[in-house]
């Protein structure tokens, strides 16, 4: 299988083009993006330099777009020449910076058939086994906290959030103070849910889950390269069987969640507060 990588400044580049050559399964065979970038995955890879998206999308068999500048922002028009060919194609998180553009491009999928697989890599921390397999459930509240800023690590919360109880989330509340982020949510088969995002914190991530049996907790913490290898397999056997390994719907809950916490930090009050009735 032929890779193609659209390819920024982002540190997910080298270790995704490491696994994906390291699989056996499929080579990266061309890049574009930042200069630098291309030209040390040409020498790490082999790949040949192409000129643009367009080009890549007509000499691979699938497309990786790994670039984080302005959060996401740059996506649609790294993708699209992808998914208008109908290739399978992986957007590193989060997918796009706002709910609408999310949602227009898992539109753009459907309509040209191209699987399409977008997450943050906390979803696969092998620490998450443990509540996935676990026989205590249901949960009745879930805590995910981490580190830095709302729309570009918060996904990495949602992700987690979403990946352990499934899509279907009402944001009941929000606050930011000095960059701090708490919500609260509620999940629809009931289970309360907080996220805490604290810039500068130490690197990772801190879930705990609560049912009527057992409390579960679990850190979150570097190496990720498990989590890196998990997602490539996953991306890999998408580009193999054409079948997405992460239901889009759940890809827009995560997006979801984003765009609520963020609208309503920005408004200074909570979603459904009593000044929705003003």
């Amino acid at each position: 299988m032929r890779i193609g990588l659209v390819a920024g400044q982002s540190g997910h580049v080298r270790p995704f083009a490491r696994l994906i050559q390291q699989s056996h399964r499929a080579r990266v065979t061309a890049a574009t993006g930042d200069d630098q970038v291309v030209d040390a995955l040409a020498e790490m890879t082999g790949c040949r330099r192409v000129s643009s998206a367009e080009q890549l999308a007509g000499e691979v068999d699938a497309v990786m777009v790994v670039d984080d500048r302005d959060d996401g922002a740059c996506h649609a028009g790294h993708a699209e020449p992808a998914l208008r060919a109908g290739l399978p194609t992986f957007i590193d998180k989060p997918l796009m910076p706002e709910l609408e553009s999310a949602q227009a491009l898992v539109k753009l999928a459907r309509e040209h058939q191209a699987p399409l697989m977008s997450t943050s890599s906390a979803r696969y921390a092998p620490a998450l086994d443990a509540f996935r397999d676990s026989d205590v459930t249901p949960w009745q509240s879930l805590f995910v906290g981490g580190p830095g800023e709302w729309w570009f690590y918060g996904v990495h919360l949602a992700e987690i959030a979403v990946a352990l109880l499934g899509p279907g989330f009402e944001v009941r509340s929000a606050v930011a103070d000095s960059g701090n982020v708490l919500a609260r949510l509620q999940h629809r088969d009931h289970a309360s849910v907080v996220l805490e995002l604290v810039p500068g914190g130490a690197e990772g991530f801190a879930v705990a889950a609560r049912s009527e049996r057992a409390l579960l907790t679990a850190s979150l913490v570097p190496p990720f390269d498990t989590w890196y290898a998990r997602l490539i397999d996953d991306f890999l056997t998408m580009v193999d069987t054409g079948t997405e390994p992460i239901d889009p719907a759940e890809t827009l809950d995560v997006m979801r969640v984003l765009d609520a916490v963020e609208r309503a930090t920005h408004d200074g009050r909570g979603p459904g507060s009593d000044d929705d009735h003003a």
